[in-house]
């Protein structure tokens, strides 16, 4: 007996802190529960002791505001975070789709498919980060009368609510990136830097739609072999009539390709760049864009000398 008690007496803390750790990752696991069903209205059961929360959930349908909506659809889920992740949240979707709608604008309609996604949420008072990407998606829009395919697709967004009344300031950031296939045959990569501002936070997206707007700083447009062919500054805003209105401006090295991607003019064969850069003002809807040429020296073209402009045919 006495032997066994110096055992026990050297092993006392080891059993002291796996019991404290049981109950703080049964807290932990609690709370995951908590949250998912707050926000699914559906029960989960987390295992994964002692390393990750892992919660299992078939069929989620997660749905956020009215005039104007977003819905999150899953087949199947996998949620999960790290014991100490303290609010972070990653998660594995199956069969997902996204559905976005802005009341009363025909043109701000989105939806996305895609047969896997993977996300990561950190969540407090508001969405202090959401990150998703789909190797392979699907994007619907009335801008487009064909689906769009889309590859390594990532969406990523955080809320930076400012509540000052009567202000248009900014509420939320954005990224927007990808490969794209349109239906006219053309391949192109999109990267969009994007700025969200209201007079009220996301909650009341309402209030965009009344004042606000999407402010895009250093878009670019590139071919899927990371080639560069223009690089943006835009701004997105709803008007009277439902259409969005752009403004903003564009410069490019290969204007001819430009013309043909946004206006439909007929795709050079084969296009060299410009030793300086030709300067665009970006007007229009959203619908039908149009790029007006700012005068100014372009330098002009030197053939065989500089480098060909990329192709966006597939």
């Amino acid at each position: 007996m006495k032997s066994v008690r110096p055992l026990l007496l050297a092993l006392a803390p080891l059993i002291i802190g796996l019991t404290v750790y049981f109950f703080y990752w049964r807290g932990e696991a609690n709370g995951l529960a908590a949250d998912i069903a707050a926000v699914t209205g559906r029960s989960v059961d987390v295992d994964g002791f002692p390393y990750r929360l892992n919660a299992p959930l078939d069929g989620v349908d997660i749905a956020r505001g009215e005039t104007a909506s977003v819905r999150f659809q899953a087949g199947r889920a996998a949620i999960g975070s790290q014991p100490f992740g303290a609010g972070l949240y990653v998660g594995r979707f199956e069969a997902a789709r996204i559905d976005a709608r802005a009341g009363g604008i025909p043109m701000a309609a989105l939806t996305i498919t895609a047969p896997s996604v993977q996300a990561s949420l950190r969540v407090d008072r508001f969405i202090e980060r959401l990150s998703m990407r789909a190797e392979k998606a699907e994007i619907v829009t009335p801008l487009f009368a064909a689906p769009i395919a889309a590859e390594a697709l990532e969406v990523h967004i955080r809320e930076t609510p400012n509540p000052a009344a009567d202000a248009i300031v900014g509420q939320a950031e954005a990224r927007l990136a990808g490969d794209f296939a349109l239906a006219s045959d053309v391949d192109l990569r999109l990267a969009l830097p994007i700025k969200i501002t209201a007079s009220r936070p996301l909650v009341a997206l309402a209030a965009w739609r009344d004042a606000g707007a999407i402010e895009i700083e250093g878009g670019e447009i590139e071919a899927v072999d990371g080639a560069a062919l223009a690089g943006f500054d835009a701004k997105l805003q709803p008007g009277p009539d439902g259409a969005l209105s752009l403004s903003g401006e564009l410069a490019t090295d290969c204007p001819a390709t430009m013309a043909a991607l946004v206006a439909g003019d007929v795709r050079p064969a084969t296009e060299y760049r410009q030793r300086r850069p030709a300067r665009f003002t970006i007007a229009g809807t959203l619908a039908a864009p149009q790029l007006i040429p700012i005068p100014g020296p372009t330098g002009g073209r030197a053939r065989n000398r500089e480098p060909p402009c990329p192709d966006l045919r597939r």
